[in-house]
């Protein structure tokens, strides 16, 4: 996960991307009340790459392949990766490229541990 965040932030230095996001009428609904609270909350700008997508990508390397369980896992990093997208919390390249800097994280800080002294 560190290693994934330091990636991403490096991205976010050397690439201070922003978004534009859609103003809301003030209507009681639901979803635009949690999409304003999230907004207040979570600044749109360092967007590229998405960290996200990178946690999604690391879930995804670690999950157990075959399983129900894995299966589930899979769904979920799609869906985290596609309301990135959908919410306009980042471009869909963000997600594009977060993603497989998370499974590289992963897969590195596996074969780290694979050859640390026990």
């Amino acid at each position: 996960m560190l290693l994934a965040f330091l990636t991403c932030s490096l991205g976010h230095l050397l690439l201070p991307v922003a978004i534009a996001r859609p103003a809301f009428d003030g209507s009681s609904d639901i979803s635009d009340r949690l999409l304003t609270w999230l907004y207040a909350v979570d600044p749109p700008r360092n967007l590229f790459p998405s960290f996200h997508a990178a946690g999604a990508g690391i879930l995804v390397a670690m999950r157990s392949r075959g399983t129900a369980g894995g299966w589930l896992v899979a769904m979920w990093a799609l869906a985290v990766c596609g309301s990135c997208v959908l919410i306009r919390q980042h471009y869909v390249v963000d997600v594009v490229v977060g993603f497989p800097i998370g499974v590289g994280a992963a897969a590195l800080a596996a074969r780290m541990l694979a050859r640390a002294p026990r």
